[in-house]
């Protein structure tokens, strides 16, 4: 599936069980940045296919499954570029960051052919998470084979003069990645702030996995009369039966069914609220006795104190860190 925007075509490539890769290909340079590549074969496999030399390789994270691919890719194509934040990728000793050859940090612009890409520090699911924002956008059809016409029943999100952001693990469909190395679920909350006011609401999100089905399907437990999370589970369900990509969404739907976008002061939901709350004081965590509230509320409050916050940012915080709890033991 290629997706026509402007001078570049952004392709998603699915790899591994549930990984999505993605080139941002210029057809007429004949050129394509890669994001995140966790299987070399396979995204390979569709460079020559789409007749395709890449200029760079960017990496949201250091996670084998999105870097795995960095390796075979840079011996395929020697002086092949790869950018990974500093923090990730400065000095690591990982047979994958070992590639890296230049080194980014929030707020870094980035020109790679034709494309300018903007990079947006997200330090939780790892301390040097980024998200790459394409902003070059001039027209966005979607374009579907004839194999994949039924595809077309599904309402696309496409705004013709939107941007690109590619969020790796920070924000999945309708969720976001587990906080391995968040230093309190403060992260988390001050990048749900940081984003809500820098992501423009048409932008196109593309995550760095298939999860909607399992995100949307605890949402809606969360907020059993938002529709919006019905709507979107419903495209999901059809969009496997069709087994084509669901991505990207845009950042106003994830708005409106993201419940890690929707516990601060200016968006919240009372009902996610209500229910986050609700669940927490009588959920148990695992092989404890101890409720998830009881478990997180003192150590948000020691953080949180350590950074001279009070007030609603620190329910906020209380609320993201039980919400995520709630997530991990979520079960279908």
């Amino acid at each position: 599936m290629d997706l026509s925007c402007g001078f570049f075509h952004v392709i998603p490539v699915p790899c591994l069980k549930d990984n999505y890769a993605y080139l941002i290909a210029d057809s007429d340079q004949g050129t394509a940045i890669i994001i995140d590549p966790s299987d070399s074969n396979t995204v390979l496999n569709v460079l020559q296919e789409k007749s395709l030399k890449p200029i760079a390789i960017l990496n949201t994270h250091h996670h084998w499954d999105h870097t795995a691919g960095n390796t075979g890719l840079v011996q395929h194509y020697p002086g092949l570029s790869v950018y990974g934040s500093s923090t990730d990728f400065y000095g690591s000793n990982s047979s994958y960051a070992r590639h890296t050859t230049h080194f980014v940090d929030d707020g870094h612009v980035l020109q790679l052919g034709r494309a300018t890409l903007k990079v947006i520090e997200t330090p939780c699911h790892t301390r040097g998470s980024v998200l790459f924002l394409l902003d070059l956008i001039k027209s966005l059809p979607f374009n579907i084979p004839e194999s994949q016409k039924k595809a077309s029943a599904i309402p696309s999100s496409w705004d013709p003069n939107a941007p690109c952001v590619f969020t790796g693990d920070t924000f999945m469909t309708a969720g976001c990645g587990r906080f391995f190395e968040a230093k309190s679920p403060y992260d988390m909350n001050l990048i749900s702030t940081k984003t809500l006011g820098l992501i423009p609401k048409n932008a196109n999100i593309f995550p760095g996995h298939e999860y909607a089905i399992s995100n949307l399907t605890f949402a809606s437990t969360m907020e059993p009369t938002n529709m919006a999370i019905q709507s979107k589970l419903s495209q999901a369900k059809q969009a496997r039966e069709l087994n084509i990509p669901l991505v990207p969404t845009s950042w106003t739907e994830e708005c409106s069914y993201n419940p890690y976008l929707r516990l601060d002061s200016k968006h919240r939901s009372k009902e996610l609220w209500d229910t986050i709350l609700s669940k927490a004081e009588s959920v148990c965590l695992p092989r404890s006795n101890r409720t998830i509230l009881d478990a997180i509320k003192p150590d948000v409050l020691q953080h949180c104190a350590g950074l001279g916050l009070s007030g609603d940012i620190v329910d906020e915080v209380v609320a993201m860190g039980c919400l995520r709890a709630l997530k991990d033991q979520f079960a279908q």
